[in-house]
């Protein structure tokens, strides 16, 4: 953050080009535009680095019909995505996520334990 506030109080100063500026930090001019403009508005605080994770997700799949997807599969463990997802939509569930979604979301949240191998020893008998 220190390298940021020497940057703004020298192209404050304007004794130096901005470009010239920008190339002796090693930034472009619109990251250096974006310090200048955050510390105008924020002071120091608007020099610290931003979290690039959005604040939301208006594509992302409803956390209620999450839940209810999550609950058939545990009710039913052998079911994929393919399958929950017919059963949901024809029981009148409307926005049904696509059965990929559906299989990653129940992927992250249920654990049906280890799928049953069988060892070359026992398939023998």
């Amino acid at each position: 953050m220190s390298e940021r506030l020497e940057f703004v109080r020298l192209a404050e100063s304007e004794s130096v080009s901005f470009a010239e500026l920008c190339r002796r930090f090693g930034v472009s001019r619109q990251t250096g535009y974006v310090w200048l403009r955050r510390f105008e508005s924020d002071g120091m605080s608007g020099l610290v680095d931003r979290s690039r994770r959005p604040l939301h997700s208006p594509t992302g799949t409803d956390p209620v019909m999450e839940d209810l997807v999550v609950e058939l599969r545990q009710e039913h463990p052998r079911w994929g995505g393919r399958k929950l997802n017919r059963v949901l939509t024809n029981r009148g569930y409307r926005r049904v996520p696509a059965p990929s979604t559906i299989s990653s979301a129940v992927t992250g949240r249920v654990s049906v334990g280890p799928t049953a191998s069988m060892n070359p020893s026992q398939a023998n008998n």
